[in-house]
């Protein structure tokens, strides 16, 4: 099984990605109990993914098929992943002390937590990154947080700020070699017209 890192410097085995650099996607965070799929990038070896991420859906519908590798998860070994979620409530005194109480309940350590208010209709965004073990842990804090009086949703987000793996920079290269032999073939394009031209002019 591969190793993979997490980005905390520790590692997680995965099965089917054997002897491949393997990572953990950062567009998605997977956490062990998410379905997961191996994405080949050019230069990074395999890169984990929970098979719902956009990143995976974009891929597929641009024809990535070929790219993809089945993996699972090998163990669970008692590890933390960073997992970010958002909270959309109706803003009220003691919003904020209240889900941070219920994480504490749960044993979940609060990496950071952003508090944005005045938002339209009184609606405060709380974004929030948690230490979660698996994806069942978290699926019970977000229902848990789900219940306090004026939460509207809570949910887990993807990083928008990060792509966690290749596949714009592969986009890129693609396009880049696409230009390149498309300019090569209009190079040799203009090069036979401009010899027949001299041929003409014999």
């Amino acid at each position: 099984s591969g190793r993979v890192g997490d980005g905390t410097g520790s590692e997680l085995r995965v099965q089917g990605v054997e002897g491949v650099l393997t990572n953990l996607g950062r567009c998605c965070n997977p956490v062990p109990g998410d379905q997961i799929v191996g994405y080949v990038t050019i230069g990074r070896g395999v890169t984990i993914h929970r098979i719902s991420c956009p990143n995976m859906v974009n891929a597929l519908r641009k024809g990535g098929e070929s790219r993809l590798v089945d993996v699972q998860w090998a163990d669970t070994t008692e590890k933390v992943y960073p997992v970010k979620i958002l909270i959309s409530a109706y803003d009220r005194q003691g919003l904020v002390r209240d889900i941070a109480g219920l994480v504490a309940d749960e044993k979940i350590n609060m990496r950071s937590v952003e508090a944005l208010t005045g938002q339209k209709n009184n609606l405060a965004l709380i974004t929030a990154t948690l230490e979660i073990e698996d994806a069942t842990k978290l699926m019970r804090i977000l229902t848990k947080i789900d219940r306090l009086s004026n939460v509207v949703e809570a949910r887990r987000i993807a990083d928008p700020g990060k792509t966690g793996d290749n596949t714009e920079k592969d986009k890129n290269r693609e396009k880049e070699k696409d230009r390149e032999e498309e300019k090569g073939r209009q190079d040799k394009h203009r090069e036979s017209h401009g010899n027949a031209r001299v041929a003409r002019a014999k």
